[in-house]
């Protein structure tokens, strides 16, 4: 193989490797969004809750959404359990909003590693912000 033809396959490598939203976020200011994120069982650190919701920052952003700290006055919070007893590979998201408390969705992960639960956050982040901008969501019956 050429050397010439090297970097183009790493930039096209890289570049396939971002999605695009999955839906086109309302223009202005961007929508505040408080994140409480759990694993189901206590742990001593909190190394996994961590880097999973700085990468759903990081994907909200795509939606024009902001997170903000538990302690800052937000509309909507969202509550994502990184597993659930019995069924670890699967994520549950609901979201609080004016007071309401509504099943967002759920992510099935193929696999519990670290980087397969930091991915998810591109799953997890138009359930989030749907409902953050108060839009409904399309689910089948």
């Amino acid at each position: 193989m050429s050397a010439h033809l090297l970097p183009l396959l790493a930039a096209l490598t890289l570049a396939g490797c971002e999605s695009k939203p999955a839906f086109q976020a309302p223009a202005g200011p961007p929508a505040r969004v408080a994140l409480d994120v759990r694993l189901p069982v206590d742990t001593i650190g909190t190394w996994t809750t961590d880097r999973f919701s700085q990468e759903l920052a990081l994907q909200l952003a795509k939606y024009n959404v902001v997170v903000v700290g538990r302690h800052e006055v937000a509309p909507t919070v969202a509550r994502v359990d990184l597993g659930l007893w019995g069924y670890r590979s699967a994520i549950d998201v609901y979201v609080e909003r004016d007071g309401s408390k509504t099943y967002a969705g759920r992510v099935v992960l193929p696999d519990t590693t670290q980087s397969t639960i930091e991915a998810s956050a591109q799953l997890v982040a138009p359930l989030v912000a749907r409902d953050a901008w108060g839009l409904r969501a399309t689910r089948s019956p």
